[in-house]
Formats: C-alpha cells, structure tokens, sequence
C-alpha cells in the first residue's frame, strides 16, 4: 500500500511541472511590415511562396516571371536558432533557379524578425540593416 501511495504522489508531482501543450509555430499565412515599405510574403501550408512587391502580387504555384512560366517554394527550419528560411523563384521551362536565403527569430505567434540576401545566408540581425525588417502576420 505504501508503494501506490509513493506512486501516486511521485507521478501527481511529475505532472504539476509539465509544460502546458502549445502547438508549433508555423509560417503559413500573409507578413507584412508595419509601413508596408518591405515586400510582404505569403507562404502556404504546401511550400509555396507569393510576394507582394509595390502592391503587385507575384507568386505560388505558377505565374509568368520574365516571360516564362515560373513558381516560388519555400522552406523554412525551425531547429535552428536563429530559424532559417530559404525563397526559391523556379523557372519552369529551364528549372533555373534563384534563391533568396533568409534567417527569423519569433516575437510571438504572430511577429517576426526577418533578415534575407540574394548571396550567404545572415547569420546575424544588426540594427541599421536595410534586409532586417519586423513583419506582422495579417492572416
């Protein structure tokens, strides 16, 4: 009787200091900075990237990108700190690819911090960078 009793306490106690369940976080849905100055992206739950560029919105599974038919994936990892995201427009007549390579740290569920470069991807936000930018998910 001793046992369960032990037993009891023991696993009462374990599971008062468990962590509420949260669920991961995602990229899905439409970032856009605050004065709407930066590019806003909209990343879709099966990889695929819009960018809304001086309100035009170019993107997704297939559009016309330099006169071809092309298309924008993304991938993002979040085992990393700071998360890392990769932005691939693809062409797809000649599969040329560029890629945009980018690294974000979450505010909160709903605000990142996002830094990205055509060349090596940053490893690092500074301050006064021109690609760093805070970006609100607005849906």
């Amino acid at each position: 009787m001793k046992r369960i009793s032990l037993l009891f306490i023991v696993l009462t106690t374990l599971t008062s200091f468990t962590t509420p369940y949260k669920t991961a976080f995602t990229l899905v849905g439409t970032w856009a900075e605050d004065k709407r100055t930066a590019p806003s992206f909209v990343f879709d739950s099966e990889g695929y990237a819009k960018v809304v560029i001086d309100g035009v919105l170019k993107g997704g599974k297939e559009f016309m990108y330099n006169g071809h038919k092309a298309s924008i994936t993304y991938k993002a990892n979040l085992d990393v700190n700071p998360h890392e995201v990769v932005i691939k427009v693809t062409t797809l007549d000649t599969n040329e690819k560029e890629t945009l390579k980018g690294i974000f740290t979450v505010v909160d569920d709903n605000t990142i911090k996002l830094s990205y470069t055509t060349d090596n991807r940053p490893n690092q936000f500074y301050e006064y960078d021109l690609f760093s930018t805070t970006y609100k998910r607005i849906k």
